[in-house]
């Protein structure tokens, strides 16, 4: 029965909700940074991590330490790299705040040397090597994680692949700082949780944005496959989500389905006259990224105003059952919390429901936060 553990990314709550709709059992947390399964198959996990924008590494148990004893954990490590061969590159990280005696790394490369193995080590920082060294270097990354005060030694399989996501983020031809920008990351899990809502093995699944910006929603949905559309109420955005999702066409070799139009999400929709959408995923306006306090009770009741005008317009055009997952704007003063709950309180009038606890995802120092709702429509 393999075991496996998840390292999660910069919001861990966000990245293990995302895990649950990837994975066909439910990991278990076992800290603010690392979840646990155990399954009785092996997992895809290359397509898994491919998949994820959330999940930052994966390590599968090699063996259970039953002592934290020095000899005993270099005693492991070797009988597990003795296996390999050729000249051997390691490294090995204790994760978690675990009061361990110190692993003598020379120790362990003299006792593979006496048994015709040669090795380097290469040390690492106390959450273990960084992508870029794993994704460009054949490192053997070993590490020793505490599961339930029991010390488990294991093998990174997967990570990130940060240049691909650094690609997507910074390689496309168009963004907008002003707007402020959505990592494409957080994107990616937007549809993945979305996509676990909705029930993912529905083919031919439409996604729509009804406040593109530069695209980055709709860009992730098409490299999953579905069918997208996008809208903004600014003609720039609009030439340079379509910019964009060209780019990532050509890019990524993609045979995609889309439709971007200049369109006001407070308006009418004058597109199919039946339901076709089955996700809505997006981050509309949040507001000017610096406001003033006194500017702040104004800016909430306009967004409130045009947000609710928007879940009215997509009554007439969500499937039974759609799947919203959308960003709203969150700000904590010293004397007061300005947020949008009041209006998901007034949702269910129109036919929409709650179904998983929000999200806050911020980037550090930021006046804005972004919470993250989900929801379903039952029309």
């Amino acid at each position: 029965m393999p075991t496996y553990f998840f390292k999660l990314g910069n919001t861990p709550k966000l990245s293990l909700l995302e895990l649950e709709y990837l994975l066909t059992d439910k990991p278990v947390p076992l800290s603010s940074q690392f979840a646990k399964l155990e399954t009785k198959k092996e997992l895809d996990i290359k397509t898994i991590q491919q998949q994820s924008g959330g999940l930052v590494k994966t390590f599968l148990q090699v063996t259970k330490l039953q002592t934290n004893s020095t000899t005993e954990i270099e005693a492991k490590i070797i009988d597990y790299l003795s296996s390999k061969s050729g000249k051997v590159i390691f490294s090995i990280s204790i994760l978690g705040n675990q009061n361990l005696p110190k692993i003598n790394f020379s120790t362990i490369k003299k006792e593979l040397l006496a048994l015709g193995l040669k090795s380097r080590y290469i040390e690492s920082k106390s959450q273990g090597l960084s992508a870029a060294v794993l994704l460009h270097q054949n490192v053997e990354e070993l590490v020793i994680i505490n599961d339930s005060n029991k010390l488990i030694l294991a093998k990174t399989i997967s990570i990130q692949n940060i240049d691909d996501w650094t690609k997507r983020d910074r390689g496309k031809p168009y963004a907008d700082i002003k707007k402020g920008m959505l990592p494409p990351k957080v994107a990616r899990i937007m549809v993945n949780i979305a996509q676990g809502l909705n029930n993912a093995s529905i083919t031919n699944q439409v996604l729509y944005d009804p406040f593109c910006g530069s695209g980055t929603i709709l860009m992730e949905a098409l490299l999953k496959g579905l069918t997208v559309e996008g809208a903004d109420l600014d003609q720039k955005s609009v030439k340079g989500t379509l910019d964009n999702i060209n780019w990532l066409i050509n890019e990524y070799k993609l045979s995609a389905k889309f439709n971007i139009t200049k369109r006001d999400a407070t308006e009418k929709f004058t597109g199919s006259i039946t339901p076709f959408v089955d996700i809505i995923a997006t981050e509309p306006f949040l507001g000017k990224l610096t406001p003033k306090e006194k500017e702040l009770n104004n800016i909430f009741k306009g967004l409130y105003r045009t947000y609710l005008g928007s879940f009215k317009n997509w009554t007439k055009i969500l499937k039974q059952n759609a799947t919203i997952v959308i960003i709203l704007p969150l700000v904590e003063t010293k004397t007061k919390t300005y947020n949008l709950n009041k209006l998901i309180d007034k949702l269910h009038r129109l036919g929409y429901t709650t179904v998983s606890e929000s999200v806050i995802y911020s980037r550090p120092q930021a006046i804005i936060k972004r919470q993250i709702i989900f929801l379903k429509f039952k029309g």
